[in-house]
């Protein structure tokens, strides 16, 4: 069974448990713990399903928060081996409109992950990390 790590609007799961409500953590809690998962561990995460309107506990708007999720994911070295896993990221919002509001969401079209508009993370639970390109 796939291990992942999910960023909804409402909790953030890691193998379907709840690690925390995602209006309780801020983003900055979440990536320190992140930071001091033991790399056994880390090795045993398939990937990450994020929804980038997602609010944390310090958020104002609501496009940023999970988009600064991602944004970090991938550029923080920290986070070990976690930086390069695959990531689905979902949004209401269009990548073009994400794009003119914010051109670090270039990061977006970046190798690992799969953009995917107007789903939600539970059209994605059970897939096969696999499939994305990394």
């Amino acid at each position: 069974m796939a291990k992942i790590i999910i960023c909804s609007s409402i909790n953030v799961l890691y193998d379907g448990n709840l690690m925390y409500r995602a209006s309780d953590i801020t983003l900055e809690e979440l990536l320190i713990i992140l930071s001091k998962m033991p790399q056994k561990e880390q090795n045993t995460i398939d990937g990450f399903i994020i929804d980038l309107d997602a609010q944390f506990k310090d958020s104002s708007f609501p496009i940023v928060s999970g988009f600064d999720f991602l944004y970090h994911l991938r550029l923080t070295p920290q986070l070990g081996s976690l930086q390069w896993k695959p990531i689905i990221a979902v949004s209401f919002t269009p990548i073009i409109r994400m794009l003119k509001d914010n051109p670090a969401a270039i990061v977006l079209m970046s190798k690992g992950i799969q953009f995917e508009v107007n789903k939600t993370v539970e059209d994605f639970i059970g897939i096969s990390f696999s499939e994305i390109e990394s």
